[in-house]
Parts: structure tokens; sequence; C-alpha cells
């Protein structure tokens, strides 16, 4: 039925049984068929398999993005190699050779804020390609009428007294807005 090739090739009969009844010649076809390979870290990759001379093939992820561990998490780039795309689903790829379709990711850290006092502001979370400059700024006061909080520092992965820092996101970070109060001196003269 297959006879192998190499090198990600084979040929396959489609009919490679035959009855004879007297004496005769019978002529086996074989077809081209090469396989694909699709390769990814993450994501669960689909499309793997042989297909026909010709025939177009697409390389599949069934998630564009993974958790890794705490604070890290690995995003889908594009397809490489004999692919191309920038989906979930590669571009069409013709089957005129084997063929490696790969999924290229990349990796994200997690930035944490989070405010001192709580509840002053929510936390909140902002993903950072790794290696790049975060940059961030804090509300420098609160409104109010008899009392306020004005900024005062940053602690945690980062520390300063201006409203405005950046870090260098190498790994999962965390930084805390601490804020102080201050309250409204009414002065009356008569």
């Amino acid at each position: 039925l297959y006879v192998s090739a190499g090198n990600g090739t084979r040929y396959q009969c489609a009919h490679n049984v035959e009855h004879f009844t007297q004496a005769g010649n019978y002529v086996f076809t074989y077809k081209a068929q090469y396989r694909l390979e699709v390769a990814s870290q993450y994501g669960s990759p689909s499309g793997a398999d042989w297909y026909d001379e010709g025939r177009t093939a697409y390389a599949g992820l069934a998630a564009n993005e993974t958790s890794g561990p705490e604070g890290v998490r690995y995003v889908f780039v594009k397809w490489e190699g004999d692919a191309s795309g920038q989906g979930m689903v590669s571009d069409p790829i013709i089957m005129d050779r084997a063929k490696k379709a790969v999924a290229t990711w990349k990796t994200q850290y997690r930035l944490l804020f989070s405010f001192d006092p709580v509840g002053i502001f929510l936390p909140s979370t902002v993903w950072f390609d790794e290696g790049s400059v975060a940059d961030f700024s804090a509300i420098e006061r609160t409104n109010g009428t008899d009392a306020r909080y004005v900024f005062s520092e940053w602690t945690g992965d980062y520390a300063g007294t201006s409203a405005q820092g950046s870090l260098k996101m190498d790994g999962p970070k965390s930084v805390t807005a601490k804020y102080k109060a201050q309250f409204l001196l009414t002065l009356a003269f008569s």
C-alpha cells in the first residue's frame, strides 16, 4: 500500500490488490505523498499528516496563548519554516515536497500594580514582552473636598519618589504605589 522513499516522502497505491482469472498484466499505480510536520512548543499544534502531492494543507493551534509559571505567559507570534501567517491557522501550504511548519512564540511577564492604602484604587495587571521596558506612572493625587491621598513613593521591584517609573521586564514584577493622607485645614479669621 505504501512505499517509503525517506525524507518525508512516500508513494501510495490506492488499489494494491488485483484478482486474476487468467494470465495477464496489471499496472499498479502509485501517487506521491508528502509529510507535513507541525512543530510548536505550546498550543497543541494540528495539521501534521501525509498529504497527496499538490494538495493544500494547513497548520493550526488550539490556543494562541499559554500560561507558564506564576506571572509568565507565552503568546503565539507567527508561522515560520515552510509555513507563513500570523493567525492560529497558517496560510495555505502547497504540498509539493515534505514540509515543516514551525509556530514561534514570545514570552511575556506580568507587571502587577497595587496601592497602599488598599482600596483607593483597584489593583491592575499589565503584560510586557520579555526584555522590554515598562514605563508606568501613578495618579499624583485623588480628588476630595476635605481629605485626599497624595502619591509619596514606589515600593517593590521599583523604588522611587517620582510618580513616573520604568522597569526592564526580565521576569514577573510587582510595584506598589504608596499614598499619604492629607486633610483640609480651614482657617477662619474674625
